[in-house]
């Protein structure tokens, strides 16, 4: 394992910090290595997953309070409510699975099912359990993970900017994420929505953490 750092960015131009994101990623999967991405602002997710391009064939599971499917929000189109909107336009992804939605446009919602988008929520998640749940993704080839930490409950993640109650609980990640791993390759994935500010005893560091180390070890097993 190694800390690559973190990707210097210019205020307010969003392009260009974008375009570093990509190709820092691109440099990292073309070395072989498998990229961790910790935001930060969810809009990281998209120029993440540009920088895959080069895998093939890209399936995306989206764990997350909310849709993210918004065209724009006050005319851009490159905010933290339109990250899966504009990885479903890029031409190497195919199947996107959004779980945890608890509140969202109607609006949001129906383009995203008329786009052919899998959305589990919180609601039929807690129903289900998450092994069930996670059987009902598509089969992927190659499969990239997005955790927005606020699809966790406010009483197992209070640090983020858009907390909402009645979320998924820490093990039902954890068991959720494991299971992921044990079913499919994952190639890539993100933590984001971490907001330290907002933090009480640290206590969303701590499960964010812990959730990286939980599938990064369901990724790659102890060897006996």
């Amino acid at each position: 394992m190694a800390d690559c750092g973190n990707v210097t960015v210019v205020p307010s131009d969003v392009l260009q910090n974008f375009r570093k994101l990509t190709a820092t990623v691109e440099t990292i999967v073309q070395r072989g290595a498998f990229p961790v991405i910790v935001g930060g602002d969810p809009a990281i997710t998209f120029p993440v997953v540009r920088g895959l391009s080069t895998l093939g064939p890209l399936d995306i599971v989206h764990f997350d309070a909310h849709m993210d499917y918004t065209h724009q929000a006050q005319g851009v189109p490159y905010t933290h409510a339109s990250p899966i909107r504009r990885c479903r336009e890029l031409p190497f992804v195919r199947n996107i699975s959004s779980i945890g939605i608890r509140k969202e446009s109607k609006r949001a919602y129906d383009e995203a099912m008329a786009d052919g988008n899998l959305v589990i929520t919180t609601r039929r998640f807690k129903r289900l359990g998450p092994q069930a749940a996670i059987e009902l993704l598509p089969d992927s080839e190659n499969l990239y993970v997005t955790v927005d930490i606020d699809v966790l409950d406010p009483t197992h993640a209070p640090g983020t900017g858009a907390p909402e109650v009645g979320g998924l609980y820490y093990e039902e990640l954890r068991d959720s994420l494991v299971h992921l791993a044990g079913k499919h390759r994952i190639v890539a994935f993100d933590m984001v929505e971490v907001a330290p500010p907002y933090d009480h005893a640290e206590t969303t560091t701590m499960v964010a953490s812990r959730l990286i180390i939980d599938l990064l070890s369901a990724v790659f097993p102890p060897r006996p």
